[in-house]
């Protein structure tokens, strides 16, 4: 059993854990890479640029799209079936977001 976290490099983790080991393959440096680079430094850059052109406000809407995105990816790469519930949340969420970005009425 593959283990990547704070037991195994414990003093007592090769004693306590004997299946836990760690696996320095080239493709798990790369995924870790890769999720460092673009998951994590590109993704909060792109935050703050938001946050700088459209406000702290606005931007912390892009966050509710998260879920959509995770629908649609699953209906199309993993062929989950796509119900009328996942539809009827979707419309809410996406009914919020307009909602929230629409530009106030002009007061008279």
């Amino acid at each position: 059993m593959p283990c990547s976290g704070s037991p195994c490099r414990s003093p007592s983790g090769p004693r306590a854990f004997p299946t836990c080991r760690s696996h320095g393959l080239p493709g798990t440096w790369l995924a870790l890479g890769w999720l460092g680079l673009l998951g994590s430094c590109v993704a909060y850059l792109l935050y703050y640029y938001l946050i700088n052109a459209w406000g702290a406000t606005r931007a912390t809407i892009v966050t509710y799209v998260f879920p959509i995105i995770g629908l649609f990816l699953g209906v199309a790469v993993l062929r989950e079936p796509l119900t009328a519930q996942l539809v009827a949340g979707t419309l809410l969420i996406v009914t919020g977001i307009a909602t929230a970005t629409r530009a106030p009425a002009a007061r008279t």
